[in-house]
């Protein structure tokens, strides 16, 4: 009732269902692509949360995946240079 008095429409409080995730991660990628340049449907700090979670959850990934590929680089070099000596 609060948020009907308040003026705001439909305001998710729980859980978000899989196909607003879905969209909700589509948009962080286009945010974090350049794509977009802000985020249009914050109308809940529920929401805001959510999608700093995902970012954070995409610099995770990100992060990682540099990582290995740090490692694999640096194996390959160890064995290429073992192999010339």
């Amino acid at each position: 009732m609060h948020d009907t008095l308040a003026n705001r429409g439909r305001i998710q409080y729980g859980n978000y269902e899989p196909h607003e995730v879905k969209e909700m991660n589509e948009t962080v990628k286009s945010y974090l692509k350049g794509s977009i340049n802000e985020f249009t449907d914050l109308d809940s700090l529920h929401k805001v949360k959510e999608y700093m979670n995902m970012i954070k959850n995409q610099y995770r990934k990100l992060t990682q995946n540099i990582e290995a590929r740090q490692r694999q680089t640096e194996q390959q070099q160890l064995k290429t240079d073992r192999e010339h000596y």
